[in-house]
């Protein structure tokens, strides 16, 4: 069965996991959501979090 959420639930949801100090899987495994939809929903709230820093690379003499 289908369980709809809403915003505020997913982000509790979201905020619980990064608490726990649990993997994703471990977590959305325990609640029995899929993780593919944890990070799409996490997408959608823009709620991503990238720790990808571009680095700038100076010319070459």
């Amino acid at each position: 069965m289908r369980i709809s959420r809403s915003q505020t639930q997913w982000k509790t949801i979201i905020k619980d996991h990064q608490s726990s100090g649990l993997t994703v899987i471990e977590y959305y495994q325990q609640l029995q959501l899929s993780t593919s939809n944890f990070y799409a929903i996490k997408k959608k709230l823009g709620l991503s979090s990238s720790n990808f820093v571009r680095a700038k690379i100076p010319p070459t003499s």
